[in-house]
């Protein structure tokens, strides 16, 4: 199991793209990729009324990541840690890993003929710090810590909006 996850609390996130735009600045990306994206889902029915929902989109570093088996080039590895990471020297651009990526998390930045990828921003977990997605989230919907953790943070937060509803 990694060691450390990033989760959202989609019924939070607001859809401001503030993790969108922090991510791009950290690491210096042009327009077009994306490792963290908001997703609008909606507006749909239900219930009776109008519903639309934001979905934070990000690299899941999957245990069994399907994407370090398709990179030809073996560009993309696990650390220790269990984060995903792209080597820029080693990556040939071949976009493998996308269509392998159930999520599409992998992005194809067109300046660089390179795959980016969230890296949970290994350079500030490294340093003790959370991922700046995290730290901007006007919402406060992501979460980012040890893996069991996160999953009974999540879990109590089930809980909470099951006995809300109730």
């Amino acid at each position: 199991m990694a060691k450390y996850k990033l989760q959202a609390d989609v019924k939070k996130c607001i859809g401001c793209h503030s993790c969108e735009i922090a991510c791009k600045q950290e690491f210096n990306l042009p327009v077009g990729p994306m490792p963290i994206r908001v997703v609008k889902i909606g507006p749909r029915k239900i219930d009776g009324g109008l519903r639309t929902d934001y979905v934070p989109v990000f690299c899941k570093h999957c245990e069994d990541a399907p994407c370090i088996k398709a990179c030809p080039e073996h560009a993309l590895y696990k650390r220790p840690d269990g984060i995903v990471m792209v080597d820029k020297e080693k990556c040939i651009g071949c976009q493998l890993c996308i269509d392998v990526c159930p999520i599409n998390a992998p992005q194809f930045n067109p300046e660089l003929g390179k795959i980016e990828l969230c890296n949970l921003c290994a350079h500030r977990i490294d340093r003790g710090e959370k991922p700046l997605c995290v730290l901007v989230c006007p919402a406060r919907c992501l979460y980012f810590g040890e893996t069991t953790e996160i999953n009974k943070k999540m879990q109590e937060i089930k809980v909470k909006d099951t006995l809300a509803i109730e």
